[in-house]
C-alpha cells in the first residue's frame, strides 16, 4: 500500500447492549435510543471525505431501518455486530452461525445489498468461530484486540495467521483487523477508542497515537452512539459508582476529541473502509 491507512468505524449498538448494565434490570424501552441521534456525526464524516465502517447490531437494524438507509446512501459502509450483542466466546457454533445469519439477513434485507464485515461485540471472537464466518460469505473480522484489559475481551491466539501490514492479519482468505494497544509495565492497554479513548487525557492519547501510527501503516478508530451522542445516561443515579464513572466519563467531550484525533493523521494517510482496504489487498493479489 502506498499510503498509510485510517479505519473509523462505528459500533452500531445501544445502551442497553452494553454488558455490564445487565444487572440493573433497565427495561430497554425506558430510555431514548442514542442510535437514532447520530445522524449528524455521520453527515459530519462525510463532509471530510472519512468513509466509516458501520457494525450494525442485527437486533435493532429494522427499528432504525431508515437512518441505516441514510447511512448507507452517504457511501459508509455498512456490516455486523452480532444479533444480540452476545460474547462470542459464550455461544456454541451452532448458536453464533444461526444468529450471525439471521442478522446479516437483517440489515442486508434494509440496505438491499450484501454485508461483508463483522464484529464481535466486547472483541469476544474466538478462533473456532473465524470460520463460521468464512462460510457465511464474510470477508473480514474486526474483532482482535491483544489485552485483557476489560472482562468481556477474548484474546486470540493469531500465531499462525499470516501478517499483511500494521493491524491487518489474513487467515486462510480472510482477513483480520487488530485495534490498537500499547504496553503499560508488563500490561497491554487499548486506546483507539471506546471507553479508554474517553479515559485517557487527549495529549496522552495524542503522545500514544502518533507513536503507534509510526511504526504502523495502519491505525483505527471506534465509537459508540452512546459517546458520538454525549449526554448523560439517564439512569446513572441506580448504578454503582465504578458503572456511572465507566459510562459517562468524558462521553459529552468525544466528539470534540474526534475532530482532534483524526488531524493526527499525516498527508500521506487515507481514511478507508475496513472492506474497501480487503478489497485493494484482493485486487493486488494478496
Amino acid at each position: 500500500m502506498k499510503n498509510n491507512r485510517f479505519f473509523v468505524s462505528v459500533d452500531f449498538e445501544d445502551w442497553y447492549h452494553l454488558p455490564y448494565l445487565d444487572k440493573y434490570g433497565f427495561n430497554k424501552y425506558r430510555f431514548d435510543s442514542y442510535c437514532e441521534q447520530t445522524l449528524f456525526f455521520f453527515k459530519f464524516l462525510k463532509e471530510q471525505n472519512i468513509k466509516a465502517t458501520v457494525f450494525v447490531v442485527g437486533d435493532i437494524a429494522k427499528q432504525h431501518a431508515e437512518l441505516l438507509k441514510k447511512i448507507d446512501a452517504m457511501g459508509h459502509e455498512i456490516a455486523c455486530h452480532s444479533l444480540h450483542h452476545k460474547g462470542v466466546n459464550l455461544q456454541s457454533d451452532i448458536e453464533f452461525e444461526n444468529e450471525t445469519k439471521v442478522a446479516k439477513a437483517e440489515i442486508e434485507s434494509i440496505i438491499g445489498h450484501e454485508i461483508y464485515g463483522f464484529r464481535a461485540p466486547s472483541f469476544s471472537m474466538t478462533i473456532e468461530k473465524l470460520n463460521i464466518l468464512k462460510k457465511l460469505g464474510f470477508k473480514y473480522d474486526a474483532s482482535f484486540i491483544n489485552s485483557t484489559a476489560n472482562e468481556y475481551y477474548n484474546l486470540m491466539d493469531i500465531t499462525k495467521f499470516d501478517h499483511v501490514e500494521g493491524i491487518v492479519y489474513n487467515i486462510n482468505g480472510l482477513f483480520e483487523f487488530e485495534t490498537p494497544t500499547f504496553k503499560f509495565f508488563s500490561k497491554r492497554l487499548p486506546f483507539a477508542g471506546g471507553g479508554f479513548f474517553r479515559l485517557y487525557p487527549f495529549c496522552f492519547y495524542k503522545f500514544i497515537a502518533k507513536r503507534f501510527m509510526k511504526k504502523s501503516k495502519t491505525f483505527m478508530f471506534f465509537v459508540h452512539p452512546y459517546e458520538i451522542v454525549g449526554t448523560k445516561f439517564p439512569g446513572s443515579k441506580a448504578l454503582s459508582l465504578k458503572d456511572s464513572f465507566r459510562i459517562n466519563i468524558r462521553r459529552k467531550s468525544v466528539f470534540k476529541r474526534f475532530k482532534k484525533a483524526i488531524k493526527l493523521a499525516d498527508n500521506d494517510t487515507k481514511f478507508i473502509s475496513y472492506l474497501d482496504y480487503v478489497e485493494e489487498c484482493n485486487k493486488n493479489e494478496f
